[in-house]
């Protein structure tokens, strides 16, 4: 009997481990564009990428790949220091499903709370 109680407590032990993956790596690193004209824009990705920037003259331009609809839900992959937007200098790297696309988005323009969005360096 005893025998059969430690294997359903390891069998619980790892469903927990297990849902707490699934965690961390799902809803955790969803968030909604806060602001009306953002843009996904193409800076590289994640592993090469060049300073976020709208600036042309004096950064690396990245180029718009698609608007984003205020309230539209991104992914937030990593994030990155960049050209500052409202004194932010965070630029997020993001997956954003309703376009099927991967781009970078100012974290400025990304609602993930009162502080910078929770996410790993690039």
């Amino acid at each position: 009997m005893a025998a059969r109680v430690r294997t359903l407590a390891c069998y619980v032990a790892v469903m927990i481990l297990v849902a707490a993956a699934d965690c961390a790596y799902g809803e955790d690193n969803v968030f909604s564009v806060n602001a009306k004209n953002v843009y996904l824009r193409n800076c590289g990705d994640s592993d090469s990428f060049c300073s976020p920037s709208t600036d042309c003259e004096t950064d690396c331009c990245c180029d718009i790949i698609a608007p984003i609809p205020k309230n539209t839900e991104v992914e937030v992959q990593c994030r990155a220091k960049g050209q500052k937007v409202s004194r932010d200098p965070w630029w997020l790297y993001v997956y954003v499903p309703s376009i099927d696309e991967f781009g970078w988005v100012a974290d400025y323009f990304v609602e993930c709370g009162p502080r910078i969005c929770p996410a790993s360096r690039c």
